[in-house]
């Protein structure tokens, strides 16, 4: 049905946790040659260890981060991936070409004719007319400290070294690197105490920081 779609279709949230910690035996089968067909990836769920436990990194009361094995595991995946089948497949999407809009895209039979659009609800029709007044407007900005400053423990409990972000020219992407995250602590450092955890409130900056160094999915299209 997708396979010829001109725009990327990929899982929004993929990495059951039914086995703990995970292993995301799933990342094989999401870039493997039957579904790489027609998927463009995915997006690991998620980021900070909340009550459901599906977090990769835990965000502490100290401001400091722990990264988990899940996180470790899910590295070992990527690392596997054959980089190079992904990106020479991926390069017959640049021929395909977008279908002029019109009705019939969703009058076939994989398409339900059977809904009703509900009424507009107050305020929202002004709001289409006029648009949003004095919205805040957001701007690209250069980075200029790219060290990250917080300490962050790898999952042996080691404080990871030399932790930064990496900007990268603008033709280029994040791709598996075959690096081991953990394997960058420093040698027997204890964790100590063991910080309390928390679901994220009040370390948006931790959280944006940890983002970069983070790898929790890509797409190929």
């Amino acid at each position: 049905m997708f396979g010829n779609t001109t725009i990327p279709v990929f899982f929004s949230e993929y990495g059951c946790n039914e086995v703990k910690p995970r292993v995301f035996d799933e990342v094989q089968a999401v870039y493997g040659p039957e579904m790489t067909r027609v998927m463009s990836g995915g997006i690991i769920y998620e980021y900070v260890q909340e009550a459901n436990e599906y977090g990769l990194v835990d965000l502490n009361d100290n401001g400091t981060a722990s990264i988990r094995i899940d996180y470790d595991n899910l590295q070992r995946q990527f690392n596997e991936l054959d980089i190079e089948r992904l990106q020479s497949g991926n390069s017959t999407a640049t021929a395909l070409e977008a279908p002029r809009c019109s009705p019939g895209l969703i009058s076939g039979g994989s398409f339900s004719k059977s809904f009703r659009v509900p009424s507009l609800p107050s305020g929202a029709q002004t709001l289409i007319d006029n648009g949003i007044r004095n919205p805040n407007i957001g701007e690209l900005v250069e980075i200029e400290e790219t060290n990250v400053e917080a300490e962050v423990y790898g999952s042996n409990g080691g404080v990871i070294q030399n932790l930064a972000i990496r900007p990268l020219p603008e033709d280029q992407s994040n791709t598996p690197s075959g690096q081991d995250t953990t394997g960058a602590t420093s040698t027997g450092t204890p964790r100590g105490e063991e910080p309390e955890s928390t679901g994220g409130a009040g370390h948006l900056q931790m959280n944006l920081l940890l983002t970069c160094a983070v790898l929790v999915g890509f797409a190929l299209r």
